[in-house]
């Protein structure tokens, strides 16, 4: 008996007196088909030695020599090409039957299905963590790169100055209104304490950062600040001071929902005198202090 195997099948192939003994394995099903073929069914007016010749030809892939199988219904067809001489093409087919399984036969078939998967998987994932590995690794290399990077935090109104560039991988800044654009505050992108030394705009609607966690502000006794809108830019922030707001009005923060767990108040005399927001920090576990 010669065996032989390709990509989809292993093949199992002898001559005997009379017929030729053929079982083909299919390796993604598991499924065998198997037959004795004669002459009568090999329909070839070659003797029955040259015909399993051709046939063992046909399953190593000798030059000129292929084979195709296909399974329909329980039945592989196996078609078989062969250039004989170099110059005589030979096309015949033979019929395989499906092969009957014993119960403890079809649960090793399924055991190993299942384990064929598992192990597919197994290297699937690996090459994917490999491949994420990489990318961190790359991404790493690229991030440390930029960590010496500047941005120009320039509004372009007044003359440019050294104290508006900053580092961005910067983790405490103080922003300057007079001489800095308020929007470039999101590149600095490790930012954890910002204090504004002079804060004049209305709310917090026109900046934003992803990781700041304190906020400190001084209005100093001008009314710009009067509401806490769009203090959501900020999904980090954990604590909020606020000196001199003569016009802050409480009723935009106790209206919504923040993450904020510190509020500090300094001579903010409407946010003093307001009993809804103690009320709200007191059921929200907000510490409150107010002065």
């Amino acid at each position: 008996m010669e065996t032989y195997a390709t990509n989809t099948h292993t093949i199992a192939i002898s001559l005997n007196d009379r017929t030729i003994y053929m079982k083909v394995t299919d390796k993604v099903n598991f499924m065998t088909y198997e037959a004795n073929l004669d002459n009568k069914e090999l329909c070839l007016t070659i003797e029955l030695a040259d015909a399993y010749r051709l046939m063992c030809n046909c399953f190593a892939g000798t030059n000129g020599h292929k084979m195709i199988a296909s399974v329909n219904a329980g039945i592989m067809r196996v078609t078989f090409s062969a250039l004989v001489g170099g110059y005589l093409n030979m096309n015949f087919e033979v019929i395989l039957k499906e092969k009957i399984m014993s119960n403890d036969g079809q649960l090793t078939t399924t055991i190993t299905r299942l384990e064929q998967k598992q192990n597919a998987m197994v290297d699937y994932m690996g090459k994917k963590h490999e491949e994420l590995q990489q990318k961190i690794q790359e991404i790493s290399e690229i991030l440390d790169a930029v960590s010496n990077a500047y941005v120009c935090m320039w509004n372009g109104q007044h003359t440019i100055h050294p104290t508006t560039f900053t580092t961005i991988n910067t983790k405490s800044f103080d922003f300057n209104f007079t001489v800095m654009d308020v929007s470039r505050i999101k590149y600095l992108y490790k930012l954890e304490t910002l204090t504004f030394l002079f804060y004049k705009i209305a709310n917090f609607t026109k900046w934003s950062n992803a990781n700041v966690r304190e906020v400190i502000i001084d209005c100093q006794n001008e009314g710009h600040l009067t509401q806490f809108d769009g203090l959501s830019n900020l999904p980090k922030l954990e604590s909020l001071t606020v000196k001199n707001a003569p016009s802050l009005n409480p009723q935009a923060f106790t209206s919504n929902k923040y993450k904020v767990n510190k509020l500090m108040f300094q001579g903010c005399p409407i946010i003093t005198s307001s009993l809804e927001l103690r009320e709200y920090c007191t059921a929200n576990n907000i510490a409150l202090v107010v002065s």
